[in-house]
């Protein structure tokens, strides 16, 4: 599991590593405190889980969860900070935050990371599902119109029989149900989604 832990307290950060270790969990954490650092880091790819500091000297976690939500918006990102107004609180859940936790309440913090990681995952799931619903959607599409563009070009050669029989003297060998009105073929035209 890789963190990127946006604090501007390093000791904050020893007390979340010390909580994870006691619960079990792997962790490589990556402590930034600054705006810049913060947008380089989520530049990266392969972090699991933000953790976010609510108020910083010059920089506040609204701002962080809007470039999490525009750089890479599968990260689930948790608030974990002091002070935080119901208000505030309910605010950033609005906007995409998927959850928080009171630095006084740590014990909450690693159930809270593990229901993070579990949407998280089901999310990823879940979009992974659909894009196999698609890509099949559009194999099923491919090979409709593989088979009207057959059953359009058989008719079509019934209709070219019928033609040469009628040339030769002969009867038509395809009725007007297989070929349409006067052997002329009915063709299927093609299935767009």
């Amino acid at each position: 599991m890789r963190i990127l832990n946006l604090e501007n307290d390093q000791n904050n950060t020893k007390l979340i590593q010390i909580a994870f270790k006691r619960e079990g969990l792997t962790r490589e954490m990556i402590r930034v405190d600054q705006e810049k650092a913060f947008v380089a880091a989520t530049d990266q790819d392969g972090y699991d889980l933000l953790l976010v500091d609510y108020k910083l000297p010059a920089f506040n976690g609204l701002t962080a969860l809007k470039i999490e939500l525009e750089k890479c918006p599968d990260f689930p990102l948790i608030f974990f900070t002091g002070i935080i107004g119901e208000d505030i609180a309910i605010e950033a859940l609005k906007h995409g935050a998927t959850d928080y936790v009171l630095k006084d309440n740590l014990s909450r913090l690693v159930p809270a990371v593990k229901r993070a990681l579990e949407k998280a995952e089901e999310k990823r799931e879940h979009k992974r599902a659909e894009m196999k619903r698609i890509e099949q959607l559009d194999e099923l599409h491919r090979w409709q119109d593989i088979m009207v563009d057959r059953e359009d070009r058989v008719l079509e050669l019934k209709h070219e029989v019928n033609e040469l029989c009628l040339g030769l003297g002969q009867p038509i060998r395809y009725r007007s149900q297989e070929t349409g009105e006067g052997g002329k073929p009915e063709t299927m035209g093609k299935i767009r989604p």
